[in-house]
């Protein structure tokens, strides 16, 4: 006991020591550390599975013939526009790329947008009737369906904020048969038109209105901002002419979907293809 009293810090020590040379020992038997040579990562053991190739078939087939999109009225053709790819820009098949932006071309200047409101009344069906009883159902948006006839007193409509009337002038029933490659046969879309004779503000003009289908309220009108001047142009429409840095140049072609617009250097008859930013008023 004399002895245990006088060591006792130094065997406690190596009660520990020895405890700690356990815990090691255990731990390297658990993990597997018997001295081998770990695996080799970088060898492939086993081959690699081959690619699935069925989806990307679907994908493919689905690209090549597209399903029929519908709407209120039944299914419409689904007609894909070609487009090009130049390495920055995509463009229409049909047309040549975008111009490119030459260093001191004053027309790259200028920073375009495009305006241009739909029409909100929409027509929606034939609900009822043959010949010149026929029913039409007009949806105005916000106002809920209207059913109107030709010859039917005007309808008055708020557009925008203003009154407006509108009397249905004639109807032209047509429809077309094209080839649905979704189910491999042919079949009929209804095209019919529906045409509104609209006055406004003492205006008076004709709406065409084709079956479920959007039109625009009103032709696009453009402008320019200049992004080194900071002058702003008015509204510009096709064939509008104006000057900036000295030259003139003619807007020639504007384009709601998908937005586009060209213009020209009247004196070198250089064309510019842009993309503009489309707002629905300006």
């Amino acid at each position: 006991m004399e002895f245990l009293k006088k060591h006792y810090e130094k065997i406690a020590l190596a009660v520990v020591s020895l405890m700690m040379i356990a815990t090691a020992l255990t731990l390297v038997g658990r993990l597997g550390f018997d001295g081998s040579e770990p695996p080799d990562i970088k060898t492939n053991r086993s081959a690699a599975k081959p690619l699935d190739t069925n989806e990307l078939m679907q994908i493919a087939t689905l690209l090549k013939n597209p399903p029929s999109w519908r709407t209120n009225d039944g299914p419409r053709p689904f007609i894909p526009e070609p487009w090009n790819w130049n390495g920055k820009e995509l463009f229409p098949n049909n047309e040549p790329p975008p111009t490119p932006v030459v260093a001191g071309d004053p027309a790259d200047e200028l920073q375009w947008w495009m305006a241009s409101r739909t029409f909100p009344m929409k027509f929606m069906s034939v609900a009822t009737g043959v010949g010149t009883n026929k029913v039409f159902a007009i949806n105005p948006g916000a106002g809920g369906t209207r059913f109107v006839r030709i010859g039917d007193p005007p309808i008055r409509q708020l557009i925008y904020g203003t009154m407006e009337e509108f009397t249905v002038l004639r109807y032209e029933e047509k429809k077309v048969e094209w080839f649905n490659p979704a189910i491999g046969a042919k079949t009929v879309t209804d095209v019919s038109v529906l045409t509104l004779q609209r006055k406004s503000a003492g205006v008076t003009k004709e709406i065409p209105l084709a079956i479920g289908k959007q039109v625009l309220e009103s032709e696009p009108v453009a402008r320019y901002h200049s992004s080194v001047t900071g002058e702003q142009s008015n509204e510009l429409k096709k064939g509008s002419k104006f000057n900036y840095k000295g030259k003139t140049y003619e807007l020639v072609r504007l384009d709601i979907n998908p937005p586009q617009l060209i213009f020209k250097d009247v004196q070198t008859q250089k064309e510019y293809r842009r993309r503009p930013r489309v707002v629905q008023r300006f």
